[in-house]
C-alpha cells in the first residue's frame, strides 16, 4: 500500500483579491464586529479565498522506500506537484486533512486549473483519507485535539 503523509500551509488571499474578498466576508454574519485585516487574515483558512504555501509530504511505497518532498513557489506548481506525488496513493495521512487539507487543496485546484485525483470523503472511514485527528476523536468533530496537544500528551 502506498502512503502520502503531508501537511499544508496557508496564507491570507492575495492583495489583488482582498477587496472583493472582503465584501463577500463582510455580509457574512459570523464576521460580527470583526476589522478588515481580521477578516482576511481568515481567508487562509477557507480554501475559497486562502491560498497554499506550501505542501511538505513524505511518500511511502509497499517495500518501505520513502520519497520526502517540499512543494513551494508559485500555488498553481505546488497543487500540480502535490496530485503528480499522488498518483497511485492509496492512503492519505495527516492531523485534520479531512475536514482542512484535502478540502482545501481541491479547491485551490478548481481555482488553479489543477485536475485533482478523486477520492472518497465518505466519513467513518480510513481508507483513502486517514485523518489522525477523526482517528483520535472517533469521529466526534465538534473535538478537534491539535496534533501539537496529542505530541505533548
Amino acid at each position: 500500500m502506498i502512503k502520502l503523509f503531508f501537511d499544508i500551509e496557508t496564507l491570507p488571499s492575495a492583495d489583488e483579491h482582498r477587496d472583493i474578498h472582503l465584501e463577500i466576508l463582510r455580509k457574512k454574519k459570523t464576521n460580527g464586529d470583526l476589522g478588515d485585516n481580521e477578516i482576511h487574515s481568515m481567508t487562509s483558512f477557507e480554501g475559497t479565498f486562502g491560498r497554499i504555501c506550501c505542501i511538505a509530504i513524505i511518500k511511502e511505497d509497499e517495500r518501505g522506500a520513502i520519497q520526502k518532498a517540499v512543494f513551494a513557489g508559485d500555488e498553481k506548481t505546488i497543487l500540480q506537484d502535490f496530485w503528480k506525488a499522488a498518483e497511485g496513493v492509496h492512503r492519505f495521512v495527516g492531523h485534520n486533512v479531512w475536514a482542512f487539507d484535502l478540502p482545501f487543496i481541491y479547491k485551490r485546484s478548481i481555482i488553479n486549473g489543477v485536475k485533482p485525483i478523486p477520492l472518497n470523503f465518505a466519513r467513518y472511514r480510513n481508507i483513502p483519507i486517514y485523518d489522525t485527528m477523526m482517528e483520535w476523536e472517533l469521529w466526534n468533530i465538534t473535538k478537534a485535539q491539535k496534533l501539537d496537544t496529542l505530541a505533548k500528551v
